[in-house]
Order: C-alpha cells, then sequence, then structure tokens
C-alpha cells in the first residue's frame, strides 16, 4: 500500500479532503454543504426555466425581448419559440444580446402564418443580464408577439 504525504501542512482543527494529489482545506457554505471548487461548472441544476414575454413588438419589423438573467445564476436554454398572433411574418431572427450587443442564433426565412410558431431546440449559456431578442420581419406596430424560453438554470461557482 502507498503511503500519502501531504505537500503543506495541514492546518489544525480543519477538516481535510484529499483531492488526488494533496490534501485540502475542505470548505463548506453557510447552510453547512461542502463546497467543491469547480463542482458548479460540471453541473448544478437549480430550478426550470420557463420564460415567456407577450405583447406589441418594438415597431414595425421590430422585436420582443425575453427577460434577462438573475445575478448569480446561468440559464441553460434547450428549446425556443417565437410568434406573431396577429399578423404573418417572414423572419424569425434569434439573437442572445450580451452587453448590449446582439449575436446571431437562428434565422428561419418562412412564410409564417399569424399564429404559426418557430421553433428552435439548441444548449444556449445565458449569464447574468444576458436575454433573447427575436426579430419579427414582416410584424406591425400593434401587433401581439410572443417569446417563449425553456431550459434550467444553474448556480453559479462561488
Amino acid at each position: 500500500m502507498q503511503e500519502v504525504f501531504p505537500i503543506h501542512a495541514p492546518m489544525p482543527r480543519a477538516l481535510l479532503g484529499w483531492d488526488g494529489t494533496d490534501y485540502r482545506v475542505v470548505l463548506v457554505d453557510t447552510a453547512g454543504r461542502v463546497r467543491v471548487r469547480g463542482e458548479d461548472q460540471l453541473f448544478s441544476y437549480k430550478d426550470s426555466v420557463v420564460d415567456k414575454s407577450s405583447g406589441a413588438p418594438s415597431g414595425a419589423n421590430g422585436y420582443r425581448v425575453s427577460s434577462d438573467v438573475p445575478a448569480g445564476t446561468v440559464w441553460v436554454i434547450t428549446q425556443m419559440c417565437a410568434y406573431d398572433l396577429t399578423t404573418a411574418t417572414t423572419i424569425h431572427g434569434y439573437r442572445i444580446s450580451r452587453g448590449g450587443v446582439d449575436y446571431d442564433i437562428y434565422e428561419p426565412r418562412v412564410a409564417f402564418a399569424a399564429t404559426q410558431r418557430s421553433n428552435i431546440s439548441c444548449q444556449l449559456y445565458l449569464v447574468a443580464g444576458d436575454h433573447i431578442t427575436v426579430f419579427f420581419v414582416g410584424a406591425l406596430a400593434g401587433d401581439t408577439c410572443v417569446v417563449i424560453l425553456h431550459g434550467y438554470s444553474m448556480t453559479k461557482e462561488v
């Protein structure tokens, strides 16, 4: 059997855990749970995300935006859909909005009848302040446009 010797002397009165290379002090959060560095980046389910934004677009050929991701959370979006309840449209342009800049995700160019949904299955990671913007080409200023996001949220490593 191989003997294990720590590289650094352990702190007195501290619980130690072996990380594969050395003994480290085990950290505990305020709820008494063991904190492991990086565990939240591997996977941590916090809650489901179902976000719906419904109302008038920003104007003719305008857009609707989803809710912003709250601080300390990561949203993993797995499904999105968008539709105009009032008018036929020709493009639904999906974008991630981060720090005031839009990044294209998906842009189906189809003759969408009123109430016809465009759908996208994906795996997008949104961080605090991010949101999804969908442009509706063909929408009129008084239309009712809808953007729905589905997925789950993760906690962020502290």
